[in-house]
């Protein structure tokens, strides 16, 4: 439709004014995580979506901007969002360490390429297949149909918030968790993320479900045969949201775990190449609502298919993996988890229990006794630099080469390597003359101190 031409071609010019802003953020929150922000990321993170969400209703609705607000409504939603992160940086808020890339890096770009393959490729199929909806929907069932589908991006938008939001912000609580081998933390914040993404993306889908006619009030749409098809349709869409915030969380944990190419399968999966023949079969069977179908059967063939893959891995390892999570598992490492919490027995109890697991595990008894002091000087260190009420958590592994013993806490950071005015003389020399080896990184707003103790 040439009358479309010219707000076509100014909503691109906005859109490319905003792709800076786009990148930089994007690229910025990447990093927050690591240096101790993952709420901050987060934040940013829905602060954009939902800025944008907010100002393409008030553009379009009280400015009658039309196209064009949408991608006003985006520039603004990130603008917002560059405002935030300058003045967070000048409060000192976020400290961010930058560095000169040297040439011994560019050797790491092959693995940054693979490490983010399954969110590029995401970005691209969210391209391919609108795309090809929007023309296989336009020679399908015209305009109506198109305009229809549009409600349903918008939906898609607002349903991203809170996915994309959890699944961001797992991951490197996961990647943390897979280089101390906590495989019962593992456990724990992916089960966590699958709940909340599933309860949120429930919530979210009865509500619509139940009221579609709130998005026609939000996106000001008013034709009523666009509505008449949305309605029907888009109570299909919502569907695939009851199973998709699961393996999107799962997707984050393969590809930190080392099932890069997994990861990448999944997101191309579910952008396009089994999206878009799923939707041809079920658009030849069923017409327009074979095309709204065509969404939740892939994300429950998708889901399904990753449950039964799991299970053949599993079967295939010969004992290395476990679970539906696909955890590795090791027959010659003796793990111990302990968490301390505000009472001052607990400490002197944390010393008398590490002590005898070691020596019931084969340990030396001097060995063992230098462990349990280890981690009692440590639990009185951290909790010096704590609040009394914080909970400490100790995960010791023993394997055939050493024993390592794990502090977590979270908090402001401290430094056990470094002695503040506040540390006690003595604390502090057996903090870090007892062990082999101790480093200490603040990572993801947690205090995390590693000890290395060799077997005599």
């Amino acid at each position: 439709d040439e009358s479309l031409y010219e707000d076509l071609v100014h909503y691109v010019r906005v859109l490319l004014l905003t792709a800076p802003f786009i990148v930089g953020i994007q690229t910025l929150s990447g990093f927050l995580p690591a240096t101790g922000a993952p709420n901050i990321a987060t934040l940013i993170c829905i602060i954009a979506n939902v800025s944008n969400l907010i100002f393409d209703y008030i553009y379009i609705r009280f400015f009658d901007m039309g196209v064009g607000g949408t991608a006003y409504a985006t520039l603004t939603g990130y603008g917002i969002c560059l405002v935030l992160l300058v003045v967070m940086l000048l409060c000192r808020k976020i400290k961010l360490h930058v560095t000169m890339p040297s040439w011994k890096d560019f050797r790491s770009l092959r693995e940054i390429v693979l490490q983010g393959g399954a969110n590029a490729i995401g970005q691209l199929g969210y391209t391919i297949k609108f795309t090809f909806y929007n023309q296989f929907i336009l020679s399908l069932v015209g305009t109506v149909g198109l305009g229809a589908f549009a409600v349903a991006k918008q939906l898609l938008s607002i349903m991203s918030i809170g996915l994309a939001g959890i699944s961001e912000a797992v991951a490197p609580f996961l990647s943390t968790l897979k280089g101390q081998k906590d495989t019962s933390g593992i456990k724990h914040v992916l089960r966590s993320g699958i709940i909340y993404v599933t309860a949120i993306s429930t919530a979210l889908v009865v509500l619509f479900e139940c009221f579609p006619e709130l998005l026609y009030k939000m996106f000001n749409v008013t034709d009523k045969a666009v509505t008449d098809m949305a309605t029907g349709g888009i109570r299909i869409f919502l569907l695939m949201f009851l199973v998709r915030g699961a393996y999107i969380v799962y997707m984050s944990y393969a590809r930190i775990s080392g099932h890069k190419g997994y990861a990448m399968l999944i997101s191309m999966l579910d952008g396009f190449a089994l999206l878009l023949p799923v939707a041809l079969l079920c658009s030849y069977l069923f017409g327009m609502t074979g095309i709204w179908l065509s969404f939740p059967v892939t994300c429950v063939m998708i889901f399904l298919g990753i449950i039964i893959y799991n299970r053949i891995l599993v079967r295939r390892s010969n004992g290395r993996l476990e679970g539906l999570f696909l955890l590795e598992h090791e027959d010659d490492v003796k793990v111990c988890e302990m968490t301390i919490g505000e009472e001052d027995e607990s400490i002197s109890g944390l010393s008398e229990e590490l002590t005898a697991f070691c020596t019931e595990n084969g340990i030396e008894k001097s060995t063992a006794a230098r462990i349990g002091l280890i981690a009692e000087e440590m639990a009185v260190y951290t909790r010096r630099h704590r609040k009394k009420s914080d909970r400490i958590d100790i995960i010791t592994r023993i394997s055939e080469e050493h024993i390592r013993v794990d502090f977590r806490s979270e908090g402001t950071p401290f430094n056990p390597l470094a002695k503040s005015d506040e540390d006690d003389e003595g604390n502090f020399l057996l903090i870090n003359k007892l062990p082999s080896k101790i480093s200490y990184d603040y990572i993801l707003g947690m205090n995390s101190t590693q000890f290395i103790i060799d077997k005599i």
